[in-house]
Formats: structure tokens, C-alpha cells, sequence
């Protein structure tokens, strides 16, 4: 487990000294955003991203295998995208259709999070919050829910912050956000 949180951190390290490392955390926070939004379209049509109209493809690029390790738990091989609006931070994974993660390492957790699911409720007001509770290993934790054209969707959103958790050795934040579609597909 240490060589693996090593290796995660050395590879992290290299890609924060990446030139889009001047990213602020800001634009960061709004990228992770903007990467829900296109979760949501997807989960919403049912789509993959790929598949989606092309002014919302426009705001992604397939990001490259060095950005696998953020998602190889649940998406070992499908695409992975990088959102261009907070270029090399933000990357969405698409395991299966009707199963779209957005994960960063970086910015605010708790702001971030807010917003995002600010933007999902804007877009669709269909969205409640659900009962997703945070426990030991993730602190912070809410979830929102929607029953949308027959399908049941549900949106985790999770993080932690460095340091608050002993189990998690990282430096930095880390926010995932989870779209589901689980019926009426």
C-alpha cells in the first residue's frame, strides 16, 4: 500500500509541474464543475460523451493514459477525458454508459462540491438531495437524486480533505463526483 500512495504521489507531482500547473484553484473548482455538467448530459441521454452534441464535446479531450491511475479502480480501460476549461486538473472517467465520475486533486472540497451540485440542480431542478452519508474514510459526502424520462439517477459527491483523514496520505484535496443511471435504460 505505501509503494502504491508513493507512486500516486510521485505521479501526481509530475503532473502539478506540468505548465498547467498555474491553474488556480479557482479555475480548478469551476473545471470540476463544468466536468459534472457533462456527466450529466450523459447520464441524462444515456449517451457516452463521445456520443454527445458537439458543443459539449467541445469541452472535453481524451485525456491521456498517464491520468488513468485517478480512475483504474472502476474504470480500468473505457474513456477518460480531459476538461479542456481546467486543462490537466479535471478527469472524466466513463466506465459504462450511464456511469460517468468526475475526479480532481486540488481545490476547496466543500466549495467545490456546493457548486457542482448547484449546477446540477440548476440544470435540472428534477434533482433532490438524497441520503448519502460521509463516514470515516470520506468526511464529506452528499448525494442528489432524480427520477428523469422513466430513468432513476442518482449523483454521489465526495471528498476529503488533506490531513483529516489518517487512512489517506495525500497532499492534496480529492473530489470525485459519481453519476448513476440505474433504470429506464
Amino acid at each position: 500500500m505505501r509503494t502504491s500512495v508513493t507512486a500516486t504521489a510521485a505521479i501526481l507531482a509530475m503532473a502539478l509541474a506540468h505548465p498547467a500547473a498555474a491553474t488556480t484553484l479557482q479555475q480548478i473548482s469551476d473545471g470540476f464543475a463544468d466536468g459534472v455538467s457533462i456527466c450529466l448530459e450523459a447520464t441524462l441521454k444515456n449517451a457516452a460523451i463521445a456520443d454527445l452534441p458537439a458543443d459539449i464535446r467541445a469541452r472535453v479531450a481524451p485525456a491521456g493514459e498517464n491520468a488513468r491511475f485517478m480512475v483504474a479502480a472502476r474504470n480500468p480501460n473505457g474513456p477518460i477525458w480531459d476538461v479542456l476549461s481546467a486543462k490537466d486538473h479535471i478527469v472524466v472517467s466513463e466506465a459504462a454508459k450511464g456511469d460517468c465520475e468526475v475526479i480532481t486533486y486540488g481545490p476547496p472540497v466543500q466549495a467545490t462540491i456546493d457548486e457542482a451540485m448547484a449546477a446540477v440542480k440548476s440544470h435540472s431542478p428534477a434533482f433532490t438531495a438524497s441520503d448519502d452519508q460521509p463516514d470515516d474514510y470520506t468526511p464529506i459526502r452528499a448525494g442528489l437524486s432524480a427520477t428523469v424520462d422513466g430513468a432513476h439517477i442518482h449523483a454521489v459527491f465526495e471528498g476529503v480533505e488533506p490531513g483529516t483523514v489518517p487512512a489517506r496520505k495525500f497532499r492534496f484535496s480529492l473530489i470525485q463526483a459519481r453519476f448513476i443511471r440505474t433504470s429506464g435504460q
